[in-house]
């Protein structure tokens, strides 16, 4: 969770938690990354009306987060790095 003065990349509103997570380059394609998120989502649904975070947009991860439902926010762009990330959220209620 955090504050809009102290927002991480993304930060939808101090209600929503940003989730991160990662998986191992030898461990990726095995269906890990669907777990970890699948297991957060359960544990969030029950607390929050949506959670959100902030992938590069040639992440392949980009293509799972949307398979579990969650959409860009418009106009969240950012350039950082060489590559561009966007904020995605998944609304429960």
């Amino acid at each position: 969770m955090f504050t809009a003065e102290d927002a991480a990349y993304g930060f939808v509103d101090e209600y929503t938690p940003e989730l991160a997570i990662a998986v191992s380059p030898g461990l990726r394609g095995t269906g890990l990354g669907t777990a970890l998120m699948m297991g957060l989502l359960d544990a969030a649904r029950p607390s929050y009306g949506a959670v959100s975070l902030s992938v590069r947009v040639d992440n392949p991860a980009l293509r799972l987060y949307e398979r579990l439902g969650f959409t860009v926010v418009p106009d969240t762009e950012l350039a950082h790095d060489g590559t561009t990330s966007v904020t995605m959220v998944l609304r429960f209620r």
